[in-house]
């Protein structure tokens, strides 16, 4: 039997909790546990419920989404959490990658992106929606203007920017697996070797060190 994925949804906003719900509701695979309208809410039903996956709003009253996030990843370090946003500014993206989400995806994602991201990040992968992805893109370039001038391969095999350019389009290990014709455990040896030879600690280093040094093309990535 395929095992059910429990969620807890952590937003303010009712209209929006209850969409997310609604979309969620309608797959069997998944199961939605309990609503949080705060962050102390959130972290009170963590403890409670010992969901698998909460989708946390940045922006809620008493305790933020930042602050919830630190507190359930330090003291329940197995439960997942998804960043649910509807803004795009730079820095609060950054503190809860910080923080410890794993995923991203926008309040207006439709239920196959948020399936998606939650199929990735049960996999102990990670999930950045397009937007999140672009926010961040513009945040390097603005940092670093003739960062897609550099070209540099260099250091990598061919296997090594095969596997980049699959990490960057957002493929689970066991469908790169398949694409590239190794094992799962082979393809995540490759994946953090790629990521120590680049300094990056996840697949969001990974993504931006390719787009700095021209190795994948942001039309490639969705």
């Amino acid at each position: 039997m395929k095992t059910v994925t429990r969620i807890i949804i952590a937003d303010d906003h009712p209209l929006i909790a209850k969409a997310l719900q609604a979309q969620l509701e309608s797959r069997p695979e998944v199961s939605v546990v309990g609503v949080a309208k705060t962050g102390n809410e959130a972290i009170a039903l963590v403890k409670a419920l010992n969901p698998d996956v909460v989708l946390m709003d940045i922006r809620m009253p008493q305790l933020n989404g930042i602050e919830a996030t630190k507190n359930i990843v330090e003291n329940y370090p197995h439960i997942k959490i998804i960043s649910i946003t509807g803004y795009s500014e730079e820095e609060p993206l950054y503190d809860m990658l910080k923080a410890g989400a794993k995923g991203f995806i926008l309040k207006t994602s439709e239920a196959n992106e948020i399936l998606r991201a939650l199929e990735k990040v049960m996999l102990g992968e990670e999930y950045y929606c397009k937007e999140v992805i672009t926010v961040m893109v513009k945040r390097l370039l603005k940092a670093n203007p003739d960062a897609r001038k550099s070209l540099r391969f260099d250091g990598f095999s061919d296997k090594d920017v095969q596997i980049i350019r699959l990490v960057c389009q957002q493929k689970t290990a066991k469908e790169i697996a398949g694409l590239v014709n190794l094992g799962e455990k082979t393809v995540e040896y490759y994946r953090h070797k790629i990521m120590k030879e680049m300094g990056v600690n996840n697949n969001i280093g990974m993504v931006l060190y390719a787009l700095k040094h021209n190795m994948v093309d942001i039309n490639e990535i969705f």
